[in-house]
This record gives structure tokens, sequence and C-alpha cells, in this order.
């Protein structure tokens, strides 16, 4: 901003902290949160979000993104007398510990992500083409149907999925006859 309008940091910065911002006022109720962090340059902002009313309940300013600061956020809404019923969060690895006793669900978006990172956004062979059509239809989905499709899907392309092409300049990684990646060893 100082490049910007040709004003020195310190007076952008004087003027940011005369800024009174409101406290939040809370409405402590059941809830199912949605849970995450995002990233921008230099920082991310951990966030909790109230999945019905959209409301942002809790965030956090952070430079990396760790369950410390989900068990944080987790314990200061419950403080604060929120009930969480759920949760749904991404694929950090132990998220769900933090949320031990309370239903958790790896959210969709990031599933799909996960998933396309390894047939790509336009797959070629019959078994990530299935399994691309399962993840694009996921919101539909109860957890019962989707076990139901994965597993169905995983004995139709049993022998598929244990085929193994190793090529000497792939330092160990298992690649399908076309090249394309579809599990990692």
């Amino acid at each position: 901003m100082a490049q910007s309008y040709h004003i020195e940091t310190k007076n952008i910065q004087s003027t940011f902290d005369l800024i009174k911002i409101p406290k939040k006022k809370h409405n402590p109720r059941p809830i199912s949160l949605a849970v995450d962090t995002t990233f921008f340059d230099t920082f991310g902002v951990v966030v909790f979000r109230d999945q019905k009313t959209k409301e942002n309940l809790w965030w956090k300013f952070v430079l990396n993104e760790r369950l410390n600061h989900y068990l944080e956020g987790k314990e200061c809404l419950e403080k604060l007398g929120y009930t969480i019923r759920s949760v749904t969060g991404d694929g950090l690895p132990g998220l769900p510990s933090v949320y031990q006793g309370i239903p958790f669900q790896y959210c969709h978006f990031h599933a799909k992500k996960n998933i396309r990172k390894y047939i790509t956004k336009n797959p070629k062979l019959e078994p990530g083409i299935e399994l691309k059509r399962i993840m694009e239809d996921l919101k539909y989905y109860n957890n019962d149907t989707f076990l139901f499709l994965i597993e169905k899907w995983e004995l139709k392309y049993d022998t598929f999925l244990k085929e193994k092409t190793y090529h000497p300049s792939s330092d160990g990684l298992i690649l399908t006859e076309d090249s394309e990646v579809l599990l990692e060893a």
C-alpha cells in the first residue's frame, strides 16, 4: 500500500491501529463446524465456521497449520458454550483425533482434490474415468452408498490395481501401463 499510494508504511500502520474492531458477539448453540486453514503469501488463517448459518465463529492468524491451532479453536468454542455436533475438515494428518468422540467428515472438496491429483482432470484409463465419475457425484451420496460404490470399484478393478510397472528412472514409483499414476506404492 505504501508504494501504491506513496505513503510511509508507519503512517498506514498508525491509521490501521486507530481502527476499533467490535468484539465478536457469540450465540452459543449446537453447531456443525467446517474447519480449515487458508494460506496467503506469508501467513494463513484458521477458520471455524458454522455450516448452517455460514457464520465464522473463531479464527486465528498463523504461519503454519498445526493440530494445536485446531485444538485451541475447539476448546475456545466449548468454553463459550457451543456444543460441537460434527466437524468437516481437510486431510491434515491427525485432525480427526482433535475431535475425538465427535463425528468427523473428510471435506468433499479436499477429497476430490486429492483424487484428482492421482487420476488427473482427464483420465484416459477406464478405472480413472469411473473413479472420477464417483467423485463428481460425491455430494449426492451418503456414507453407505459411497462405501458401496468404492468397494464395487475396487473389486471390479482389483487385477488392474495390483498391476505394477517399474520404470528404471522412476525411483520405485508404481505406474500403470500408460504411466497414469493411480495409487502410490
